[in-house]
């Protein structure tokens, strides 16, 4: 029994040590803005990055994009290349750099197509994504790019 209990304190302890070391990197809670018109896709990213200890606002379009780019300090965003027929990822970030310069942009895209991404690398974008994206992958992605926002 003692044995069962020791290991069990050893686990909780790794856990506790690998909190601290991300409270150490964010002081307070990063925030993330995700923007995709799929509800579901929202929802995913919302919860795993909850659950990795950001706070998250969403928005379904352009529009509630810019409105949260306007009224939160954010760290990271991660943006859907192509949000409906009329509008593109691409348009939010010339307005994402001048009203957030330090906040990194994530594009993310079930098209398998990411020629229009490329020139957005070279405009500043931190990463690009395919859908579907596993948790690893988010969080480590959205870690790596509050570590650069905050440099």
């Amino acid at each position: 029994m003692r044995k069962a209990s020791m290991s069990a304190g050893s686990g909780s302890s790794r856990k506790h040590k690998s909190m601290l070391t991300e409270e150490r990197l964010f002081s307070s809670r990063p925030k993330a803005l995700v923007v995709d018109d799929d509800e579901g896709v929202r929802y995913s990213l919302h919860r795993c990055l909850t659950g990795a200890g950001f706070e998250v606002l969403t928005a379904s379009n352009l529009s509630e994009a810019k409105t949260c780019l306007q009224t939160a300090q954010l760290n990271l965003a991660f943006i859907d290349l192509f949000l409906s027929d009329s509008e593109s990822g691409l348009d939010l970030l010339p307005f994402l750099k001048e009203h957030q310069p330090v906040c990194e942009a994530i594009l993310i895209s079930g098209n398998s197509s990411f020629e229009p991404a490329v020139e957005a690398t070279r405009n500043g974008v931190f990463a690009c994504l395919a859908k579907p994206l596993s948790k690893e992958t988010i969080r480590e992605v959205a870690r790596n790019a509050v570590e650069k926002s905050l440099a």
